[in-house]
């Protein structure tokens, strides 16, 4: 038996509302496994296009959303997924925000959303 890889991928799905088009994106950062790349790309469409879904909304337009497009695919290098980094995104401040080399941060009073 092939060993399985855990991989991690962020799929991008848009929403596209009956007249009015394509009216927003949602990223989802999705984890699975597979044997090697080319079976994790198709696994990463496969999952995207399990997240498509159809609905009216309120006002009765067709709502659609559908897989647009993968945007990442990863093998996760790690012994545990326990820990793992699955995602990472740099943001550039400009200007760069007036902060003391020496400030001190406290995460443990951080209020984290959660993304669904």
């Amino acid at each position: 038996m092939t060993e399985r890889t855990w991989f991690s991928s962020t799929v991008r799905r848009v929403c596209l509302v009956e007249g009015e088009g394509c009216v927003m994106a949602n990223d989802s950062v999705l984890l699975f496994r597979a044997s090697d790349f080319d079976e994790a790309f198709r696994r990463a469409v496969e999952l995207g296009r399990a997240l498509e879904e159809e609905y009216r909304n309120q006002a009765g337009q067709l709502v659609r959303w559908r897989l647009k497009e993968v945007l990442s695919l990863d093998s996760i290098r790690a012994e545990s997924l326990d820990g793992a980094e699955v995602h990472s995104s740099f943001e550039e401040f400009d200007p760069p925000h007036k902060l003391e080399m020496d400030e001190v941060f406290t995460p443990e009073c951080s209020e984290p959303h959660q993304t669904f």
